[in-house]
Order: structure tokens, then sequence, then C-alpha cells
């Protein structure tokens, strides 16, 4: 198993994937589990948008949010459109028509094999989080 030593940062991450990667092609499921698009200066003072391509060049096959939603689901969908890959979230619905406001669900296929990736959003964004944060959304434990 690979270690990474505590330098931190996207460029750490970055050759810790590359390296996995070429040492084991087309095997390896890389998710984003979400608070990835907050935190920083860059990420808060842009609302998210400086760190998306990082992230696209992380290759990540999927994700999910948290504090995504801090900038209000508005911006978070400004944000999605310009990732290349997808936010899943099987208990995130919208308000008017209540239906589901992201895929629930992503396959894809790594030799031959193919593989489900289930998203599950934070389930406290509406409970617990400033109004903003899920404004016209809310969310379930996913049991449905």
């Amino acid at each position: 198993m690979e270690k990474c030593r505590q330098v931190g940062g996207y460029a750490c991450i970055s050759t810790l994937f590359n390296k996995i990667r070429n040492a084991h092609p087309n095997e390896v499921v890389a998710l984003d589990n979400g608070d990835t698009i907050h935190g920083t200066f860059p990420a808060i003072n842009s609302k998210g948008a400086d760190v998306v391509p990082i992230l696209n060049h992380l290759s990540f096959d999927g994700m999910t949010a948290h504090w995504e939603f801090a900038y209000g689901p508005k911006q978070f969908e400004k944000i999605m459109k310009k990732l290349s890959y997808p936010m899943l979230a099987i208990n995130c619905y919208r308000k008017k028509g209540r239906e589901l406001a992201y895929k629930p669900y992503h396959i894809i296929d790594r030799n031959g094999l193919q593989i489900g990736i289930i998203g599950m959003a934070a389930t406290i964004v509406d409970k617990t989080m400033p109004d903003h944060f899920s404004e016209g959304l809310y969310f379930t434990l996913g049991r449905e």
C-alpha cells in the first residue's frame, strides 16, 4: 500500500494518484467525498471556481457533497457543469416537483468490470446549516 507523507496539497495527491494509476492501469476508482470545494482561500474567494481545473486534473470518477453547498445550490450547479465527473446524491431532492436534484448513481468500467458508484450527500445540509445552503432542496437519509 502506498503512503503519502504529510506534506499536503493537491500536488501530493496528484503525484500519488498518478503513481497508483500507472502501477495499476484501468483498475483505480477515485472518488471525491465532498468538503473539497470549500475551506481554502482560493476556493472560498472564488466560490469554488478556482479549484475546478485542479479537480478535473485529478480525474475523479464521481463525487458527492457537503460543504460544497455553502455557496448555495445555484453556484454549486455552475461549478458542477465545469467538472469532468458527475456529482451524485441519492438523497437530495428538489422541493418543487420532489424529484432527485442530482444523479443518484454512475456506472464505470474498469478492466471489463462494471462498478456502480452511489452518492450520498451530507444528510444534515438542510437541517443544521444556514438556509441558503439548501435553498430549494431537501435531504433524506437515502433509504427510499
